[in-house]
């Protein structure tokens, strides 16, 4: 029983190191999502920093396929607020809506700032779970 309780104190402090590296993250938001899990919860952030993201949405846009360019960050939009990151779930939103039709002017800065904001966030989680560097999905 102590493992557990050393393993939830781990995930405590882990978590404390979270709201303070990135407090543009709700982690109570989050963990609600999660049930109150912390385990979950930092697992669910981890595999949030493995999107290839900047990839499939540079595709896109180099293809003129707006359509799935919507699709695409429609479901990075949910990813996102499922971690607690509600502003860069804000701007995935407002991607969505504008490429539903085709690509606005400003889509290259649109999509500049959501690639800076989601490798903040990736940088920060990577650096209070010890894990050696982000490295942004180039594909």
């Amino acid at each position: 029983m102590s493992d557990n309780r050393e393993m939830l104190l781990e995930g405590a402090d882990r978590l404390d190191a979270l709201r303070k590296a990135l407090p543009q993250v709700d982690i109570n938001a989050g963990l609600a999502v999660c049930g109150g899990d912390a385990s979950f919860y930092l697992e669910m952030f981890g595999d949030f920093t493995k999107l290839p993201i900047r990839g499939q949405l540079t595709k896109c846009l180099l293809t003129d396929d707006h359509k799935n360019y919507s699709i695409r960050v429609h479901g990075f939009k949910s990813n996102a607020r499922y971690i607690g990151a509600a502003a860069l779930g804000e701007l995935a939103f407002e991607m969505e809506r504008l490429t539903k039709e085709g690509f606005p002017e400003n889509i290259y800065e649109l999509q500049d700032s959501l690639f800076e904001q989601y490798d903040e966030l990736c940088s920060g989680y990577c650096m209070v779970m010890g894990i050696e560097e982000y490295k942004a999905d180039k594909d």
